[in-house]
């Protein structure tokens, strides 16, 4: 009895402490780094490489890349503004902030939901961390 008791309480507690929970989320690990990002709908597949206040993002099936500001609003949301003019196929970003937030953590593999501002569209996004 008392070993149920103490595994019930041990459970409540590992998973209170989750990643799957936002307000739990360690997302400084993520600041920096090359990501390989994929949206299912539509299909999107491209390369992150984020560094202090920049990112660069490139479409790896067209080679379409956008240079852009990164602002952090809280430890696991940041806003994307680009700098400069993207390539044609991104000209829907030019003068819009997206706002990104980090939904789940799972070891290298990182779930964001962006918001485009005028777009309905928010696309999940999965991220996978190669350096």
């Amino acid at each position: 009895m008392k070993h149920s008791i103490l595994a019930t309480i041990l459970f409540i507690i590992l998973g209170c402490n989750s990643t799957t929970n936002p307000h739990k989320l360690d997302c400084a690990k993520l600041r920096d780094g090359v990501f390989l990002t994929q949206i299912d709908t539509p299909y999107y597949k491209g390369e992150i490489a984020r560094k202090g206040n920049t990112q660069i993002e490139k479409n790896l099936e067209t080679g379409a890349s956008a240079t852009m500001e990164v602002k952090w609003i809280n430890d696991c949301t940041y806003s994307l503004t680009v700098i400069g003019e993207p390539d044609s196929s991104l000209n829907y970003l030019t003068n819009k902030s997206l706002t990104v937030e980090i939904t789940k953590i799972s070891g290298d593999t990182v779930y964001t939901v962006s918001h485009i501002p005028g777009n309905s569209f928010s696309p999940e996004i999965k991220m996978i961390k190669i350096r």
